[in-house]
């Protein structure tokens, strides 16, 4: 007996349905696949480049580092050669004025307090002071 042609294109149709979810979930995995791949791919590359960041500023912040201590040194050293002459010409400076100091100490004459006690002035002669 034939089919009646109703039948026979459902059944086409339904083979055919068929084979378009076996081709969709064999291409739902083939896609799950490369995604999964291209992932893992991509955090590989993200790990190196990190890494490679992670290592270019370390190595620039030593770089830096060393630059500053060498920078400080030379200033130290600077500061150390610049200050050695200035505190011997104050140290000579000082010795001179202290000397200069007692030379004329000794040469200005020496004002003699009188003997007792100084005169003192009674109410009287304050007040009419004050006045004038």
């Amino acid at each position: 007996m034939t089919e009646p042609p109703l039948i026979e294109s459902e059944r086409r149709a339904l083979r055919d349905l068929v084979q378009l979810a076996t081709d969709r979930a064999q291409a739902e995995t083939e896609i799950e696949e490369q995604f999964q791949s291209r992932a893992l791919k991509a955090e590989q590359k993200k790990d190196a480049d990190e890494q490679s960041v992670i290592i270019r500023f370390a190595t620039q912040k030593e770089a830096l580092e060393n630059e500053y201590k060498k920078a400080c040194q030379t200033i130290d050293t600077h500061s150390q050669s610049g200050r050695k002459p200035l505190e011997t010409k104050h140290r000579e400076e000082r010795l001179e004025i202290i000397e200069r100091y007692k030379q004329e100490k000794e040469a200005e004459p020496r004002i003699k307090k009188p003997a007792g006690r100084w005169p003192r002035f009674s109410k009287a002669t304050r007040m009419t002071r004050k006045r004038s």
